[in-house]
């Protein structure tokens, strides 16, 4: 039984076989605000 996240048959087989890329995905598909998206690399330090 695999995942069925993308509606992508080779994406949804790399979300099954690779945890990281699992991992990665759902890191990335996390919202930014505005606030923090216009702040640029000084927020950082």
């Amino acid at each position: 039984m695999g995942l069925h996240l993308s509606q992508i048959d080779e994406a949804d087989e790399l979300l099954t076989n690779d945890p990281l890329a699992l991992l990665i995905g759902m890191v990335l598909d996390q919202p930014v605000s505005e606030g923090w998206s216009g702040t640029g690399r000084f927020a950082l330090v």
